[in-house]
């Protein structure tokens, strides 16, 4: 059995002989793996639990292996339980992070209570900001048909802007505000955003690109980027999409966000320093969450389902 997109909500036995091109885990729920036998899982393993509701890994024999394999790129979990399962990847580094727990008989896994996902995933920044004002934002999609990255630009961004200059991380550069750019070797670039505006206030930008929202490589030899105004959206596959994925608002916010949902999806919130604030799966609708008790500062959001995930910049004021 194969399945492109799976998003588990709720406790799952995964049957033998099963392959996954993405596979989401949700919070709060146990996993079971076929004893003796091997799960192949092509691009993306989420499995990202929360403190007080994590995610259990187990075989369905208590002390003989389950195997999960990843060929390439990098699976970190967080508030996870493991015990039988051994990761398989030719390249790939499987982590067991923040609330990791060895609890038995497990290989293949670092685990390593100091490391933090979204430090390995290297979530964006923002710098050299001259204007609480100003918005130098873009949103990353990749679509694995074309072997091409979408970078849109936040409406905020587009509104406020006059002057746009984007470095591509590998010493080439444009003024344009909507380019393309297609690199050479195949590897990890930081894309920085620079804008400002008539009274010359500025700020920048950055994200690292060659890899999707999970961390996981996507990219092949030869990738290229485009930018695209809000307009026109990019879901996280790279279909294109009208309305958004997801909307949330407002933004900057104060006490609560109001997220509209196009299907069901996992939501979480962490804050500049890659901490997890917040997480729960949402059906399609409007989601409202409070805020209130998170400080003042830099957030993102991602939006995760079996399509992909979208992650956005967030300002509590």
């Amino acid at each position: 059995n194969y399945f492109e997109n799976c998003l588990f909500a709720k406790n799952a036995t995964i049957a033998d002989s099963t392959s996954f091109k993405n596979l989401v885990l949700s919070p709060g729920y146990v996993y079971t793996f076929p004893a003796g036998d091997t799960i192949f899982i092509d691009s993306t393993l989420a499995i990202l639990g929360i403190a007080g509701t994590p995610i259990e890994l187990k075989s369905s024999s208590v002390g003989t292996q389950s195997m999960i394999k990843l060929d390439s790129g990098v699976v970190c979990g967080e508030y996870v339980s493991i015990r039988d399962i051994k990761a398989i990847g030719d390249t790939t580094i499987f982590y067991a992070g923040i609330g990791g727990d060895d609890i038995a008989n497990n290989s293949g896994w670092t685990f390593d209570n100091n490391v933090n996902c979204s430090t390995i995933f290297q979530l964006p920044d923002t710098t050299n900001n001259t204007s609480p004002n100003c918005s130098a934002t873009f949103n990353t999609s990749f679509n694995t048909v074309n072997n091409t990255f979408t970078l849109t630009l936040d409406s905020t961004t587009s509104a406020w802007s006059t002057n746009y200059f984007w470095d591509f991380g590998d010493g080439t550069s444009s003024s344009d505000k909507l380019p393309s750019h297609s690199y050479v070797k195949d590897s990890l670039y930081k894309v920085c955003l620079t804008v400002s505006n008539e009274a010359n206030n500025t700020c920048t930008y950055c994200n690292t690109i060659g890899k999707d929202s999970a961390g996981n490589i996507v990219r092949t030899a030869g990738f290229s980027l485009t930018v695209q105004d809000y307009r026109s959206t990019v879901n996280a596959i790279g279909q294109l999409s009208a309305p958004l994925e997801f909307v949330v608002r407002p933004n900057p916010f104060n006490n609560q966000l109001n997220v509209k949902l196009e299907q069901a999806a996992i939501i979480t919130i962490r804050d500049i320093t890659g901490v997890l604030v917040y997480t729960n799966v949402e059906n399609k609708g409007n989601v409202y969450i409070n805020t209130r008790s998170l400080a003042k500062g830099i957030y993102t959001i991602t939006v995760q389902n079996a399509n992909g995930m979208v992650t956005r910049k967030l300002i509590k004021q």
